[in-house]
């Protein structure tokens, strides 16, 4: 039978967890309490059990308890609202403070995390706190770059991260929040002053500097770029040097957990140093020397590839097990990550919505829970047929748990996942193995590490080539898959109950997950009705380009006025996750230019579309027609201030492009709104839809476009 006591640490990980995200939806139940009544709370809390006979009431008072302390540990953790936040500051010119992070490469830009110490406003300096990125450009001449633990002055004021501008679009505003930082700013080197050196943690400073070292180290060694960015990603986490084509076949391999620092890199670690310290570990003092020598090199790795969630996570589990094992206890791997979850959790409660923290605990819990069953399926004679099945099950079992995710986050599913784990997991040991071997001994003996860097390159482009050509193979991939929320939560829900069923030889079980997927199917033809019926106008904000979606149903035509290849993939990235979303193909599949579409009528100084009963006019210019009577129409469209005018029009909505900078827009919605016309800006409001199912066109009209004349 199950017993939710033996895994205490799971049950505290889970509802700090959902205390969390209750926290996103309903922040008003703790940001409206005072600390004396969040006091008092806490006291009942653990006082009252006592006064109760009945063990599960207690049990069920201590787990809320963990839901409201999840809560609070959020509203703790959003800097923000801390009195001195930067954030709080207006008509800021410039910031000072300390850079907290390693250089991040980007196409144009050096980034960096900065803690700000003070604020510069136009009369006077002011104390502030809080971190922003910050983006220095490249610059030939631009001299050394930035180090961690430089006190800078930055003669820039820093601004908020924008939100989506599309629908379903990346919410990178609210990633960033999730790391605590609220604001950017970009800078040329000439607006930075270095004022000083003040390294916040020694042990970081000198983490980075090894890390430093060892960047410099590979680029010497590997001269080739490809291989040398594979082996910089695979041995430090470091994936600034990866190219498109690169990652996009890894991904497509279902490989990219080799060029992610991940508990598999943690593992072939501690697999090396076990080897290393085999005979050790035999005597007392020498088990003693390899314990606190394991936890001390693994957590070392970990700052040196970044404490990304899932190196966090590994580098906390293999520490339970080392140090377990050093006093003879068996280790729970169940209650081992429920502690590795509480720690991280601990240390940022934000740090579960992370992608790779999500995978990374989906991956290894099904590796526990799958593999073994999975591999005593089989039973191979031979140790390398027996290899390849254990590969092919620890492949099997992690791509089974968490495929939920990945259709969610990344909307595809490698086919040849099982072929690609063959290659790259014996290859990432060797690779690993020996780039660390090639740093520790290049150190001391440069020639030889030359050379093995020369056999690290040779080995790694027959990795690269091999997972390459798998592209080439039929049907590498299959993607446009849309799981929602729910989607991700009931397929885990079935799986979970299946697993069960036929572990416990449960009935009970079985039918449990027959109905969760009954209920699935009733989401799912809930979802296909919805979008067969969807009938919308979407205006998307993308810079420069003017596109519209005429949505009907499941199929969709975008109409543009530039699909030129300059602008193809731009336009592609904007629109796609809402033609994914709502069941729609692909843009590159279903688009027209303005100038040749059925839907569209092109006039000397507008273009005019009518689609199901609504009017859009895209206007030109005006500088030398006159209207013999009022232009009417639903949205009356606006790509720059070039092409504005404010007589003879009777708009139900003025929309105003992406070519209206801030002082333009503010302009036009203050003419517009003396007219009592609705104003809508793409760049500062983001894209607008029209709903034809919910709203019918705006204006009441006599159907007929005003004439003109020069």
């Amino acid at each position: 039978m199950f017993k939710w006591t033996a895994f205490p640490f799971i049950r505290i990980s889970f509802f700090l967890s959902l205390g969390i995200i209750l926290y996103d939806f309903h922040e008003g139940i703790w940001s409206g309490l005072p600390w004396p009544q969040i006091a008092v709370m806490f006291l009942l809390a653990l006082v009252i059990p006592f006064w109760l006979g009945k063990p599960m009431l207690k049990g069920v008072i201590y787990l809320l308890l963990m839901v409201y302390m999840g809560g609070l540990m959020a509203m703790l953790a959003d800097e923000s609202a801390v009195t001195g936040h930067y954030s709080s500051f207006e008509r800021v010119e410039g910031f000072a403070g300390v850079v907290i992070s390693d250089q991040t490469e980007r196409d144009h830009y050096h980034r960096y995390e900065v803690a700000i110490s003070m604020v510069a406003q136009p009369d006077f300096l002011s104390r502030a706190h809080g971190k922003v990125f910050l983006y220095v450009k490249k610059a030939p001449d631009a001299g050394s770059h930035l180090q961690y633990g430089d006190v800078v002055a930055v003669d820039k004021n820093f601004f908020p991260v924008s939100g989506p501008k599309n629908p379903h679009e990346f919410d990178y505003r609210a990633y960033l929040k999730k790391q605590k930082i609220y604001a950017h700013a970009f800078a040329d080197h000439s607006e930075i002053r270095k004022i000083g050196h003040e390294a916040p943690n020694s042990l970081l400073a000198q983490a980075l500097r090894i890390r430093t070292y060892a960047r410099q180290k590979i680029a010497d060694w590997i001269p080739q770029q490809r291989e040398r960015a594979i082996l910089t990603a695979l041995i430090l986490g470091v994936k600034d040097y990866l190219d498109e084509d690169t990652t996009s076949a890894y991904a497509a391999a279902g490989a990219m957990h080799v060029l992610a620092v991940s508990g598999l890199h943690v593992g072939i670690v501690v697999m090396i140093l076990s080897v290393i310290f085999q005979k050790w570990k035999e005597t007392r003092w020498g088990n003693v020397v390899f314990t606190i020598g394991s936890v001390a090199i693994i957590w070392l790795y970990a700052l040196v590839t970044g404490f990304t969630p899932s190196v966090m996570r590994a580098s906390t589990m293999f520490t339970v097990i080392i140090v377990s094992s050093a006093f003879k206890q068996r280790a729970n791997i169940y209650n081992s990550l429920g502690l590795a979850a509480f720690v991280l959790i601990l240390y940022n409660p934000y740090v579960i919505y992370a992608v790779g923290f999500q995978l990374s605990f989906a991956a290894v819990i099904g590796i526990v829970v799958l593999h073994p069953r999975l591999y005593r399926l089989l039973d191979f004679s031979g140790r390398v047929p027996d290899y390849i099945w254990s590969i092919t099950c620890v492949s099997i079992a992690a791509q089974v748990a968490t495929f939920p995710l990945a259709l969610h986050y990344f909307h595809q599913f490698p086919t040849y996942f099982l072929v690609s784990n063959l290659i790259v997991i014996p290859a990432a040991f060797l690779m690993l193995g020996g780039g660390i071997s090639m740093l520790l001994i290049g150190s001391i003996l440069p020639a030889l590490g030359g050379l093995l860097g020369v056999v690290l390159q040779g080995f790694s482009w027959v990795v690269n080539e091999l997972i390459l050509g798998i592209k080439w193979l039929p049907y590498p991939i299959f993607d446009w898959l849309y799981f929602d929320p729910l989607d991700t939560i009931f397929t885990y829900l079935i799986m979970s109950f299946l697993v069960l069923a036929i572990w416990k030889y449960s009935y009970h079980y079985m039918v449990l997950a027959c109905l969760v997927a009954m209920t699935l199917t009733v989401w799912l033809h809930v979802k296909s009705f919805e979008q067969g019926n969807q009938k919308r106008m979407v205006f998307y904000e993308i810079d420069g380009v003017t596109a519209i979606d005429l949505i009907n149903g499941k199929e969709a035509v975008l109409l543009t006025d530039d699909f030129s290849e300059a602008n193809r993939e731009l336009i592609a990235f904007q629109v796609n996750p809402n033609r994914l979303a709502s069941g729609l193909p692909k843009v590159d599949d279903s688009w027209q230019l303005m100038s040749n579409s059925e839907w569209v009528e092109v006039h000397s100084c507008f273009d005019l579309i009518e689609w199901d009963g609504v009017r859009v006019i895209l206007m030109k210019h005006m500088e030398d027609y006159q209207l013999t009577h009022p232009l009417e129409a639903d949205v009356i469209y606006f790509k720059d201030p070039q092409t504005i005018s404010h007589e003879g029009l009777l708009p139900g909505m003025v929309l105003l492009g992406t070519g209206f900078n801030y002082y333009d827009t503010r302009s036009a919605k203050d003419k517009f709104g003396s007219m009592k016309i609705e104003a809508r800006s793409l760049s500062q409001d983001g894209f607008l839809e029209l709903d034809l199912n919910q709203t019918r066109p705006f204006s009441q009209r006599n159907n007929q476009l005003a004439t003109i004349s020069e």
